[in-house]
């Protein structure tokens, strides 16, 4: 299976995408999105504007449609930010009421095996972006997707974490290329 997103372009840089898109060495760190559109060839920049807002409608479908209903949905919503890694990340989905996500964020990058987790930053992005639910989702690089005891402390903490805040944790999934668990599923939430 292919996919049109390249997950190596993740570890870069700004200046390092900076530099693949137009060639120029970027000299301050903290070029702005703007500046650095400006500065590029008028072709380049139309160039750049287009895929931009292709992007743009692309990510506005996606969540204008995007109801959490089921773990399913969880893991097609997740699987294009988890599929092909090499390395574990931990994902959050933050969501209103009615199943829309607000927010979907990444909260770790950890080695082949795991990835530390702290679940008062969790929290905060969960205040900050008024979320009434959540659904928290990591993957296995290995394909396999059974928890490890480390997966259930984590979801218990957090479970416990987000009750004592009156947020409802719907679900964690772990994430292979080819399938996914579910703690909901499997009635252990």
């Amino acid at each position: 299976m292919t996919t049109i997103y390249d997950n190596d372009l993740r570890s870069l840089s700004d200046n390092e995408l900076i530099y693949n898109i137009s060639n120029k060495q970027v000299e301050n760190e903290q070029t702005s999105f703007d500046e650095f559109i400006n500065s590029l060839a008028p072709s380049k920049k139309k160039f750049a504007m287009n895929v931009i807002e292709l992007f743009r409608r692309n990510v506005e479908r996606k969540s204008e449609s995007a109801t959490i209903t089921c773990s399913d949905s969880i893991y097609q919503l997740m699987k294009p930010n988890l599929y092909g890694l090499t390395h574990e990340e931990f994902w959050v989905i933050f969501l209103n009421q009615g199943g829309k996500p607000i927010k979907v964020q990444r909260f770790s990058k950890g080695g082949l095996t795991s990835t530390v987790v702290d679940v008062r930053l969790i929290l905060k992005e969960a205040f900050l972006c008024n979320a009434t639910c959540a659904a928290i989702c990591h993957n296995h690089p290995s394909g396999n997707t059974r928890p490890s005891m480390e997966d259930d402390k984590m979801t218990n903490k957090l479970k416990e974490a987000f009750k004592t805040c009156d947020i409802r944790l719907l679900d964690h999934v772990i994430v292979s290329d080819e399938s996914f668990y579910s703690y909901a599923d499997e009635g252990r939430l």
